[in-house]
């Protein structure tokens, strides 16, 4: 029986690691889709696996703020599979959402701007050296 679209369960990538990156995993329609994100990673002794989220121990003083990370990870990836659901009248590909995901947690936006900013600077410079030669 295929799994459906219940909700995002969390889990460890490396769980024998010292730390390890987590995962989101999202089940719908037959497929599984994978979520990491860089940087998103915990010490595994903070990890609650029958929660899948960081202890709340007072030794890790990040876990009220890597949890809410995880609870937005998980809204933004169910409002995107819903809205597109909702708007396209199917199912999303994994490329779909992942992208979807991206953007919605904003992702896209740094990589597209360093784009942006190197091709800011690359047409000033053609236009900065054309302008130049028409001057002269």
């Amino acid at each position: 029986m295929a799994r459906t679209s219940v909700g995002v369960s969390f889990v460890l990538k490396n769980p024998k690691n010292e730390t390890s990156p987590v995962k989101a995993v999202f089940c719908y329609n037959g497929v599984q889709f994978y979520y990491y994100e860089k940087k998103l990673s915990i010490p595994t002794k903070y990890w609650n696996k029958s929660q899948k989220r960081a202890r709340n121990v007072s030794s890790y003083n990040e876990h009220a703020e890597f949890n809410t990370t995880l609870d937005n990870i998980q809204a933004a990836i169910l409002n995107c599979y819903r809205k597109f659901k909702n708007d396209q009248l199917k199912e999303p590909s994994l490329d779909e959402l992942r992208e979807l995901v991206k953007i919605e947690r904003g992702i896209h936006l740094k990589d597209r701007k360093k784009s942006l900013e190197l091709e800011e600077y690359i047409d000033f410079f053609i236009h900065g050296h054309l302008w130049s030669l028409v001057i002269s």
